[in-house]
């Protein structure tokens, strides 16, 4: 069985084409402990999108990916404090 996990959101400010200011936060993510540890055990590469406009004017992003449920609950342990 496997698990969707939110493994990461962020916030990029209005722009024409926020998905090219969205890389930086994207790349900074897949290079850290975390980003690393999800690529690692993950299913597949996780998977980033972008939700839309919040109140505040910001683009709202989220990352998932699918885990064994092992894996899944180690996620949830590891990195529950974010």
């Amino acid at each position: 069985m496997t698990v969707r996990l939110i493994v990461h959101r962020f916030t990029v400010f209005e722009s024409e084409d926020p998905d090219i200011w969205a890389a930086s936060p994207l790349y900074d993510w897949e290079h850290s402990e975390m980003g690393q540890w999800v690529i690692d055990h993950s299913q597949g590469m996780p998977i980033w999108y972008r939700d839309g406009l919040d109140q505040q004017g910001h683009y709202q992003y989220r990352i998932e990916a699918e885990f064994d449920t092992e894996w899944a609950t180690i996620f949830q342990l590891k990195y529950a404090h974010w």
